[in-house]
């Protein structure tokens, strides 16, 4: 038997895979996306979100220098593994490496009012006005002479909710369910 520490992960789709670690000092997040598995990290792994937390559900990881013993939810920006640990990364956290546009959306702005600048007479003039917010990104194109809104698109990120955490990074969980083999 093999003496090496892992991180062996659950996904939500039923994925699972097993990461050596022996000595590694890293937290959770840069270990998991080193092995293609990156986290929603949107705080900059300052543990000010909830975005990258994961479940603890074997083993113990090291925060702020406490030992903390599964099953805890973890922010893993701020877990590094003390030993073989089992997490489950829910959909929520895993982030994948693709754009994500919303077809669906609709602006109810049928014309635009008070340009900036001020329409040249016999040309047709478009602009675009840009919404760039913290989690969802819009785009509107109107004609600065008519002041028609043409089109709208939108792009939008997971939004997770805030938990309050005992100690600081960790969150109380429910003992884990039993998973089939």
């Amino acid at each position: 038997m093999s003496s090496a520490a892992h991180v062996r992960v659950e996904l939500e789709s039923g994925e699972r895979r097993e990461i050596p670690v022996s000595k590694d000092p890293r937290p959770l997040t840069d270990i998991l996306a080193a092995h293609g598995l990156p986290l929603n990290t949107r705080c900059g792994q300052r543990g000010l979100c909830h975005g990258c937390e994961v479940l603890l559900r074997e083993g113990s990881v090291l925060i702020d220098g406490s030992e903390v013993h599964a099953p805890v939810t973890v922010q893993a920006c701020r877990a590094k593994p003390a030993g073989t640990v089992l997490v489950r990364i829910p959909a929520r956290s895993h982030i994948e490496h693709r754009p994500q546009v919303g077809e669906t959306f609709e602006i109810a702005v049928p014309f635009t009012h008070q340009p900036l600048f001020r329409p040249v007479p016999g040309r047709r003039d478009t602009a675009f006005a840009v919404d760039v917010g913290t989690t969802t990104v819009v785009v509107l194109l109107t004609d600065l002479v008519t002041g028609r809104a043409h089109s709208t698109r939108k792009s939008a990120s997971a939004i997770t909710s805030s938990h309050a955490s005992t100690p600081r990074g960790t969150r109380q969980t429910s003992p884990p369910c039993s998973t089939p083999s």
